[in-house]
């Protein structure tokens, strides 16, 4: 599963969260997500304790945005940016602006 690629439903602003779920039972090297609602919208999950963890490695990055505009490099957990990311707008999950009228 190294260097794969998901793009995940779209689900509007404010969908259902985490429609987009990866559970990983190995180490995954330069996983990229596309996503409109970052961590709204998606959820790794797998083992992450233990002297065996499932991690992210190399650089995991997720696309957020209705085109895609923002990123991030996850942390090796998959909840959230790194320390040298946090200042895009995927940090924390980030939610479609509203339409202008």
């Amino acid at each position: 599963c190294d260097g794969m690629t998901i793009h995940c439903p779209e689900n509007g602003r404010y969908g259902t969260d985490n429609q987009c779920q990866l559970a990983i039972e190995a180490d995954i090297y330069d996983l990229t997500v596309y996503t409109e609602e970052s961590f709204y919208d998606f959820q790794l999950t797998g083992d992450f304790s233990g002297d065996t963890q499932d991690t992210l490695k190399g650089t995991p990055i997720i696309k957020c945005g209705s085109s895609s505009e923002y990123e991030c490099i996850m942390t090796s957990y998959g909840s959230g940016c790194t320390s040298a990311t946090l200042d895009s707008p995927c940090q924390g999950g980030y939610r479609l602006p509203t339409s202008d009228p």
